[in-house]
C-alpha cells in the first residue's frame, strides 16, 4: 500500500510553483521533504491535506477513510482559548485530550489561554492538536520550529513511536538529525522532484 502522489503542479498567477511532482511513499514509512524557501514545499503539504487543490495531477491514498494530522509552519491555534479548548476543536473524545496533554506533559496547562504560551509551548500544542485523532498519517511543516533541544528530541520520539505503529510521516525539514530519521528524502527544486 502506497500513498501516490502524481504529476501535481500549481500555479499562482505567473508563478510555477509546483510542476509535475511526482512521488510513491510507502505506508509506515518516514519522508523528507526539503529545498530552499520558496521551491513548493509548503504548498505540496497544502496539497496533500486538501487545504489547496492542485491545478493538476492527483493524490492517492490507501482508502478513503485515510485519517489525516497536520501540523502547518504557522501557528494554528487560536490565541483567546485554552489549550484544551482548541483541542476540543479538532475532537470530541474526552479520554483522547487526556492521553495527548500526558503524554506531552501539558496535563498542568489545559486550562492555559495559548495566548500566554511561550513559542515553544504553543508548538508543542500544535503538535497535539495534529496527534489526538490518532492519525495514519501525519503531515509537517518544519515541526521542530521554535522548540528548545529537549522538546525536539521529545518530538523525535514522538515520530518514532509513531512509525512503530506502521504509520507514516511526511514532513519539511531542513534539520539533519530528522532526515536522517528517513527512509526516503525528496528535493525540491524549481518546482520539481530533482
Amino acid at each position: 500500500m502506497d500513498i501516490i502522489i502524481e504529476n501535481i503542479s500549481k500555479r499562482y498567477g505567473k508563478q510555477q510553483v509546483l510542476q509535475d511532482v511526482s512521488m510513491r511513499i510507502e505506508v509506515g514509512s518516514c519522508v523528507a521533504i526539503t529545498g530552499k524557501n520558496g521551491c513548493g514545499k509548503t504548498t505540496l503539504l497544502s496539497i496533500l491535506t486538501g487545504i489547496e487543490k492542485a491545478d493538476r495531477g492527483r493524490v492517492v491514498f490507501p482508502d478513503k477513510a485515510f485519517e489525516i494530522g497536520y501540523l502547518p509552519q504557522i501557528n494554528p491555534l487560536i490565541e483567546g482559548l485554552s489549550v484544551e479548548d482548541n483541542l476540543k476543536l479538532w475532537t470530541k473524545n474526552k479520554s483522547r485530550i487526556t492521553n495527548v496533554l500526558e503524554s506531552f506533559g501539558l496535563s498542568d496547562i489545559r486550562k492555559k489561554r495559548v495566548g500566554k504560551l511561550s513559542g515553544g509551548m504553543k508548538r508543542r500544542t500544535a503538535i497535539i492538536c495534529a496527534l489526538v485523532n490518532e492519525p495514519e498519517l501525519l503531515i509537517m511543516d518544519e515541526p521542530t520550529a521554535s522548540l528548545d533541544i529537549l522538546n525536539k528530541q521529545l518530538l523525535h520520539r514522538v515520530i518514532e513511536d509513531f512509525r512503530a505503529k506502521g504509520k507514516t510521516v511526511i514532513m519539511v525539514t531542513h534539520e539533519k538529525e530528522e532526515m536522517e530519521m528517513c527512509n526516503h528524502i525528496f528535493y525540491i527544486e524549481n518546482g520539481k522532484v530533482v
